[in-house]
């Protein structure tokens, strides 16, 4: 709807402006800064990171319940998905101190669908398993075609979900409770996001959790006989991202 369209510049444009210019600050091109400034601008870029998250999830969610029409699906390769969706959150990892390591074939992952929808459910487990680590977060994302699908699974060693969680894990608003995690903002609606995208695609999410010792997301989308590889795509289709150190 045009009201979304509307909301949707009005909320990004301040953000693109803010972050562009603690970039500018963060890499010296505005002069030198003091160690006690540049602590200070690693908490704007984190806030900064959180806003655009949460905006991104606001929007999709009014799209969604407004009934919009759902946007042209079209054939893509998944790697460019996963691609974009690790490049939104990599500043995170790093300022965390995390590692973030990506294991994607040198073949496509044609799958066929929307690719900001599906950035938008990436980019929600992959910011999902970095906020819910207490320790540096370490995640690990693999992407592969089994028995005709194309599988994505995020992988973290996270704070972990209870099993009496499990169930209500991808309803809208609901939170899992955990006391180390007190001081996390969140609103609840991000896994309830990636499950009515991946479904809307065709597709369906499965978590696998131990408290403690980490959470599994596995993603499983139709795959499709051809792909557009370019559509989407940041670096070319055959060459997989640098893994954080």
């Amino acid at each position: 709807p045009q009201s979304t369209q509307l909301a949707s510049h009005e909320l990004r444009t301040p953000l693109t402006v803010i972050r562009g210019y603690a970039s500018l600050l963060e890499e010296g091109s505005l002069g030198a800064m003091p160690e006690k400034a540049r602590q200070a601008l690693r908490t704007l870029m984190d806030k900064s990171t959180e806003m655009r998250v949460q905006v991104e999830r606001m929007l999709l969610l009014a799209r969604l319940e407004d009934g919009a029409t759902p946007p042209p699906m079209h054939p893509l390769d998944l790697r460019a998905v996963v691609r974009d969706a690790i490049s939104r959150v990599q500043p995170q990892v790093d300022l965390k101190g995390g590692s973030l390591q990506a294991s994607l074939p040198p073949e496509p992952l044609p799958v066929n669908g929307d690719a900001e929808r599906l950035t938008t459910a990436v980019d929600n487990l992959l910011q999902n398993a970095v906020k819910f680590s207490v320790e540096p977060p370490r995640v690990e994302v693999t992407g592969s075609v089994t028995n005709g699908d194309v599988e994505l699974v995020v992988k973290d060693e996270g704070v972990g979900i209870p099993a009496a969680a499990l169930g209500r894990l991808f309803e809208k608003f609901y939170r899992v409770e955990d006391a180390r995690l007190r001081n996390v903002a969140g609103t609840g609606i991000g896994l309830y996001l990636v499950r009515q995208v991946v479904e809307g695609h065709g597709g369906r999410v499965d978590v696998e959790s131990v408290p403690g010792r980490g959470t599994t997301f596995r993603l499983r989308l139709p795959q499709t006989a051809t792909v557009v590889a370019e559509r989407g795509a940041s670096p070319p289709a055959n060459q997989a991202p640098e893994p954080a150190r």
